[in-house]
């Protein structure tokens, strides 16, 4: 028993502690290692058939600790440990176990797993098993995540092997014991020559599972303008699953900053090192306040990451792109299944706050071909500049000729208010209530404004921003079928990756619909423009 208890608790010590340098920072706590006991404890029990109910126990309560599920619950294991090891290919190693929580508990029960083999191989003193065991559980996590003393690792995983053999040998002589050493001095020396080294035959590392065929739908028609109408499809595609907050939010994927004279159109760049801080709204430095959305991807044909307006961070496994105000695209593409987690930032200030705000912007916003572009790289004044309206005109010539007229119209509409936010509520008015438009659809609860008073009232880019349904399993909204089909909150963690770009103001494009009643009053509309989060009931 004392042979069977020290030769397993090395080998589980050793894997336990290759599995674990999967987490960063380390989970902290004893669990993996209690699980290691647990592990080790059924095999000491005699008889055999004793033995065999001990380990029927052990693992019982071994995935009540690693999946912390009650005993008369123990049936959801099964699909969290699904889950945890589908993100394994969703997410890059190290993890945080703190945010992935099912990856870690998959790396507990592995822990336990491998221990229990080695440990029933011990037990009945079968080398090779054990041998065998070992290997695959200590070397499997060795060969996923590189860096680090790898030679080290090798020659304790080498070692381990050996002493193995060596304590389930009947007798252990010192011509064993000297070729032992050998054996490791020789693999630590030849490990260290690049004469040695050799594409993998298999290359198993990166075998996938998923194997379901695509049909993937594409949404581009939301922000590819087309006057000539869209037909929504009878079949609603779930394109979309996401986990976030029970807060209502519009889920954006990218923006059109580009006109070309008759629609907006979107441009992407790359990010200006100067611009995130220049167009950093106040707060937004508090992580506390970030509201994370855990995103899975079920048939969207795109290769934009879809998230809450405003994005500030995101953690995603394959190569990613940050193209500015906040858009990220996928060099390969979104592809079914993969999962990604977005962190947003929505602020609230009052309508006091909002009236009160200066029509004062950033150079990063006015600099010549940036955000008020209006045609080549002649921007249009901000709002309330110095002859503003004179030099208006001046630009609204050529093939912008008939956006004069309808300028002219949205001077009539704002009135004299020095108040941007101001004007945009009462243009929104007028396109909803007052000025007599029909539409083919109900629109939004918070329709945009047109992209004229977008550029000319200087409010920095037309976002394009889905709204979440209000019954999830219908496909309605700016992009249809997109489902949201869990809710639940997640703690105010720091997220590990790279800061993105975002904006100051996001407005969505105007909505569809019929003769629309005014559901709320100025109040409200200014708060909800000024938020930076239109919100959708």
């Amino acid at each position: 028993m004392l042979r069977t208890a020290v030769l397993s608790g090395v080998a589980g010590l050793v894997i336990a502690v290759d599995w674990l340098r999967f987490e960063d920072p380390r989970s902290g706590g004893g669990r993996p290692f209690a699980l290691v006991v647990l592990a080790i404890a059924p095999t000491l029990v005699r008889p055999r058939w004793a033995r065999f109910c001990a380990v029927a126990v052990a693992a019982f309560f071994a995935f009540c600790i690693a999946f912390a599920v009650a005993p008369l619950h123990v049936g959801r294991a099964a699909g969290r440990f699904e889950r945890g090891f589908l993100d394994f290919y969703d997410y890059r190693l190290p993890f945080d176990p703190h945010e992935l929580v099912r990856m870690h508990q998959v790396v507990l029960i592995a822990i336990f797993a491998f221990t229990l083999a080695v440990a029933l191989a011990v037990a009945a003193r079968r080398a090779v098993p054990a041998v065998i065991a070992f290997l695959v559980g200590a070397g499997w996590p060795a060969t996923l995540l590189a860096g680090g003393n790898e030679l080290g690792r090798g020659v304790v995983i080498l070692a381990g092997a050996l002493l193995l053999l060596a304590g389930l040998t009947a007798r252990p002589s010192r011509l064993a014991v000297g070729a032992a050493a050998v054996v490791i001095f020789g693999a630590f020396a030849l490990s260290s020559s690049a004469a040695v080294a050799k594409d993998a035959f298999l290359d198993w590392q990166h075998w996938d599972f998923y194997t379901r065929p695509q049909k993937p739908v594409s949404v581009r028609y939301v922000w590819d303008a087309n006057y000539g109408g869209v037909r929504f499809p009878k079949k609603v595609t779930t394109v979309l699953s996401i986990q976030a907050p029970r807060r209502p939010m519009y889920w954006r994927a990218t923006v059109l900053d580009r006109f070309d004279g008759t629609r907006w159109r979107e441009r992407l760049s790359r990010v200006a090192p100067d611009e995130p801080s220049a167009l950093s709204p106040r707060g937004v430095e508090d992580h506390s306040k970030w509201i994370r959305q855990d995103v899975t991807v079920r048939a969207l044909d795109d290769n934009h990451l879809v998230g809450a307006s405003i994005p500030v961070a995101y953690n995603v496994s394959e190569p990613a792109v940050p193209s500015g105000s906040g858009v990220v695209t996928v060099v390969d593409g979104l592809h079914r299944d993969q999962r990604y987690s977005i962190w947003s930032f929505a602020a609230r200030p009052t309508p006091v706050q909002l009236v009160r705000v200066r029509a004062a912007y950033p150079a990063a916003l006015t600099r010549a071909g940036s955000e008020l572009e209006l045609r080549g790289r002649a921007n249009a004044p901000p709002f309330l500049a110095a002859g503003r309206e004179r030099r208006m005109f001046a630009l609204l010539t050529g093939r912008l000729q008939p956006y004069a007229e309808l300028y002219d119209r949205a001077r009539a509409v704002a009135g004299q208010t020095r108040s941007p936010y101001a004007a945009a509520v009462a243009l929104e008015r007028w396109f909803r209530v007052t000025g007599g438009f029909t539409y083919s659809e109900q629109p939004g609860t918070t329709p945009g404004l047109p992209p004229l008073r977008l550029r000319a009232g200087a409010l920095p880019r037309r976002h394009v921003d889905g709204q979440r349904p209000r019954r999830p399993h219908v496909g309605r909204g700016l992009v249809p079928a997109l489902r949201v089909v869990a809710v639940r909150s997640h703690p105010g963690a720091r997220p590990a990756e790279r800061l993105v770009q975002f904006n100051l103001a996001r407005l969505r494009p105007v909505g569809r619909g019929e003769a629309a009643r005014d559901r709320r009053q100025g109040g409200r509309g200014l708060r909800r423009r000024g938020a930076g989060d239109r919100r959708a009931r």
